[in-house]
């Protein structure tokens, strides 16, 4: 497997050296451009915009700690909160957990990822009336790793919705003022968060202005943490968007991410999860199992991913190894009581 792996991060680095490295000072630092595609809600824009984000060098010349470069289920979550264009097309089946066999998941039910988007474009609009200093939409990422990709193009998407005209223009509204937004990238490694901050800094300008904002923040998953962590505290705004990319890859991971999921959830009831993971990873059918038999939530899993999607994000990383658009799939999850 890690010879397979390898030889496609090497590959892939090849790739990227040719056009898209830039040198700094630190020779130990790399950043990589990653190009982002148009998104439903900013169809206005002509010029291509990237990120330029970099990953956290080998601790040893081979490895380095867990989540500290870019995975390609990353920029697959981007494109999926990127665009809604035609979110089933090349969906041949839906991922079933032997939980699942017995009690099926509602096929009439909203599609969960237009319901997603739905909830995007109201949070943008209606949140022009919002007049205090707290973010009318609020997006927390599950498990960022060094490089924050998904995080960062979200918080890219939302700072471009902020040009009035263009919004306005866009969804039909006749706002003065946007949609106050903040995105928040969470770790539970001081190195990873580290070099977070440090992508946050480098990509100031694309990320943020005075009603986009992003934070960096550390997040150790378990529902204890949950409870205790400030970003959760009374005094802090909803969550709107709870957002993560291969989270789980082991039993210990699956219970603990299951773990925060939940409690999220039960804290905030409106809020949209999405995460996008390959399908096959140990403890990913325990994570979701756990999450189906609690009769407060609607799990849909939906895999493969669709060329459409697949396409988008091969447009930011290019996919290494072995692994195609049929080994990941997108899992959203919601309270039944809010559909």
């Amino acid at each position: 497997f890690w010879e397979l792996e390898l030889a496609g991060r090497a590959e892939n680095d090849t790739y990227l050296d040719s056009s898209e490295e830039d040198e700094e000072e630190d020779e130990n630092i790399r950043f990589l451009r990653y190009t982002l595609p148009a998104s439903t809600y900013c169809k206005h824009s002509t010029t291509e915009r990237s990120l330029r984000l970099a990953a956290l060098p080998l601790s040893d010349g081979v490895l380095s700690v867990l989540g500290a470069e870019a995975w390609f289920g990353s920029a697959v979550l981007a494109a999926l909160l990127y665009q809604n264009g035609e979110p089933n097309r090349g969906v041949i089946r839906k991922h079933v957990t032997r939980s699942q066999q017995n009690n099926p998941p509602d096929e009439n039910a909203t599609n969960p990822h237009e319901a997603l988007h739905a909830m995007l474009k109201c949070s943008l609009t209606e949140g022009q009336n919002n007049d205090d200093d707290e973010a009318s939409f609020r997006a927390l990422e599950l498990g960022s790793g060094a490089v924050g990709l998904s995080g960062f193009a979200l918080a890219a998407m939302l700072c471009e919705c902020g040009d009035i005209e263009r919004r306005n223009h866009l969804l039909g509204v006749n706002a003065t003022r946007t949609a106050k937004c903040q995105v928040i990238l969470s770790d539970n490694d001081c190195e990873v968060l580290k070099q977070l901050k440090l992508n946050r800094e480098t990509n100031a300008g694309l990320c943020s202005n005075q009603q986009m904002s992003v934070s960096v923040e550390h997040l150790d998953w378990g529902r204890d943490s949950i409870d205790l962590n400030p970003l959760f505290g009374e005094d802090q705004p909803s969550l709107q968007l709870v957002f993560g990319s291969e989270l789980v890859y082991s039993n210990t991971t699956a219970d603990a991410c299951a773990s925060c999921v939940q409690a999220i959830l039960n804290k905030y009831p409106e809020a949209h999860v999405l995460i996008v993971q390959i399908i096959d990873r140990p403890g990913f059918d325990r994570f979701l199992s756990i999450l189906q038999q609690n009769e407060k939530f609607h799990v849909v899993c939906e895999q493969p991913i669709s060329y459409h999607y697949h396409d988008l994000a091969c447009q930011m990383i290019q996919l290494g190894g072995t692994l195609s658009r049929f080994d990941y799939g997108a899992c959203f999850i919601r309270c039944k009581s809010t559909l």
